[in-house]
């Protein structure tokens, strides 16, 4: 059997498949999907609990430090995976984000949660990936067009003499709290005041509508492209199927 999903369809959970209808072929196939660590992220989860046991030992002074309670704590949420093979980075960037919003106790409450928990919350998905590395492409080229304008390579210098250019690079990190919303929503708790977006000056408004209408095109024309090329791989799957058909009845027949 070969199945084919979105990046950001959940897979894990209990299926029942039945072939050519409910109850025609017994026993119905049972399938149970779970994700597992791999021997990769298990050495991750070992290199990171050494690290963890080092800060511990320096910062408090307690006692020892268990290196294997990060790896026996590894949890792997049914989330939105990566299409390519190099937003890898970018998916880790875009979670740091998402989690720079959230306050220790925040913090504590996912690190006690579930995989199942875990997998309910907004996690990025590859079209946001793609977004997020847009809005860093034009802040940076408005970061060295400020920079040869002012005569200075030195960032924090930029913005703080530049608020227009400081709340264009806000926004290019941040969309605003509403992953911390929803982590307070999971924990049953009140999220509290919570920083709310910059406003940009009109023009500059309007710069970014016209940058957003010229995204949404991006995407509805490659959504097309992709379901075109579905339905050609669809079609050439099904006419090879039946030219391997009338070759096995053909080899039957002599």
């Amino acid at each position: 059997l070969e199945f084919a999903f979105d990046s950001s369809t959940r897979i894990c959970g209990e299926y029942i498949l039945y072939y050519a209808g409910v109850g025609e072929y017994e026993p119905a196939v049972k399938l149970d999907l779970h994700r597992e660590p791999n021997h990769s992220q298990l050495q991750v989860a070992k290199l990171l609990g050494g690290y963890c046991g080092k800060e511990w030992e320096t910062g408090s002074g307690e006692g020892a430090f268990k290196d294997e309670k990060v790896s026996t704590g590894l949890k792997l949420p049914d989330t939105c995976q990566q299409e390519s093979a190099h937003d890898c980075g970018f998916f880790i960037l875009e979670q740091v984000l998402r989690l720079l919003q959230l306050s220790p106790t925040a913090m504590r409450a996912l690190a006690k949660a579930s995989a199942e928990d875990l997998a309910g919350l907004p996690w990025p998905s590859q079209r946001e990936v793609v977004k997020r590395k847009k809005k860093l492409r034009e802040i940076t080229a408005d970061l060295f067009v400020a920079a040869r304008r002012q005569g200075t390579g030195e960032v924090e210098t930029l913005l703080k003499k530049d608020e227009v250019l400081r709340k264009k690079l806000l926004l290019a990190l941040w969309e605003g709290p509403y992953f911390a919303r929803s982590v307070a929503n999971f924990m049953g708790v009140d999220a509290g005041p919570l920083p709310e977006l910059p406003e940009l000056p009109k023009e500059e408004e309007a710069k970014e509508e016209e940058s957003k209408e010229e995204e949404e095109d991006s995407d509805e024309s490659s959504q097309s492209e992709k379901s075109s090329s579905s339905a050609k791989s669809s079609s050439s799957s099904a006419s090879a199927r039946k030219r391997k058909r009338k070759r096995d009845r053909s080899r039957s027949r002599s």
